[in-house]
């Protein structure tokens, strides 16, 4: 005869569900708070109690189980709308699994599930509950570092070297392929390639070079080039971001802009270089963002050596 206790079985399951929820918040890059991955960790702990009250059975059935499952993620991630819900849903699924499988092995390392009730398995004495949960909790720390350090490598793949050439001069600058960054010149399509004026300083003319504000303002860049041969460089891009009005970027039409993309040399046919103000990232990773269809678009232009 298998004995349950209600106040470890809740605790085993409502850490179990922590270590899900905030497996599935790292894994996702969830907004998530402390305390509302404890109250859903809670709701989901109550819903396994049904195992033990006849009358809540109903609560584990498909449906059932379903219902507890949106209304935890709806308390721990509060999605609007429903593709964030879906996504939420998503790699909380993801998460249970990896969890569950954890489970599933230190169920065979300890001789295996007692028996299964009610679709809920409950193990032996062979293994403990706070080494349950203690192992699962330690694995989904060591499975969302490891996703962690997958997301880094992953995105260092996505910086690449970018020249620019204006008038015989030159800078190489690190930018990231933004697939956020879908701008184009408005009058002739081609593609936006955004860069941190800092870093654009050395190819910048002298009147632009010595006040930094007037190269991001288009009334100023457009009175400091007046007559010069940068006038007709001059582009007007307008942008929408989250946080910030709509308005109108600076850019100048490059002689060339060549990505140097793992041992090629792809020149871009035309683009514009739009010049932003402050720092592009905090971390100092990247000063430019690349419009992804430049690396489509662009020609090859022989090996690198």
């Amino acid at each position: 005869m298998t004995h349950i206790y209600a106040d470890l079985y809740f605790l085993t399951n409502m850490g179990m569900n922590l270590a899900t929820l905030w497996l599935a918040a790292r894994v996702g890059r969830l907004p998530s708070r402390p305390w509302r991955l404890v109250a859903a960790a809670a709701i989901g702990a109550t819903c396994s109690l049904a195992l033990l009250v006849p009358s809540w059975h109903r609560l584990l059935s498909p449906i059932g189980k379903v219902c507890f499952s949106l209304f935890m993620v709806s308390v721990a991630f509060a999605p609007r709308g429903l593709g964030a819900l879906a996504r939420a849903t998503i790699c909380f699924v993801g998460a249970s699994f990896l969890v569950a499988g954890g489970g599933l092995a230190l169920a065979h390392l300890g001789g295996g599930p007692a028996e299964t009730l009610g679709g809920v398995w409950v193990f032996a004495g062979g293994v403990r509950w706070w080494v349950l949960a203690w192992s699962i909790f330690g694995g989904s720390v060591l499975v969302g570092a490891t996703l962690g350090e997958v997301r880094r490598r992953w995105r260092q793949g996505l910086l690449v070297p970018v020249e620019l050439v204006f008038q015989g001069r030159s800078v190489t600058v690190e930018a990231l392929v933004d697939t956020g960054n879908r701008l184009r010149d408005p009058l002739t399509g081609s593609p936006v390639v955004i860069a941190e004026s800092a870093a654009l300083a050395p190819v910048l003319p002298p009147t632009l070079r010595d006040c930094p504000a007037s190269a991001a303002d288009p009334g100023l860049a457009a009175v400091a080039l007046s007559g010069t041969a940068w006038a007709t460089r001059l582009r007007l891009v307008p942008f929408r971001s989250v946080g910030e009005p709509a308005g109108l970027m600076v850019g100048f039409r490059p002689d060339a802009l060549i990505i140097h993309d793992r041992g090629r040399r792809l020149k871009a046919r035309d683009s514009v270089v739009c010049v932003y103000p402050r720092p592009l990232s905090v971390a100092g990773d990247y000063r430019a963002l690349l419009n992804p269809d430049l690396l489509e678009e662009g020609v090859k232009d022989g090996e690198e050596t």
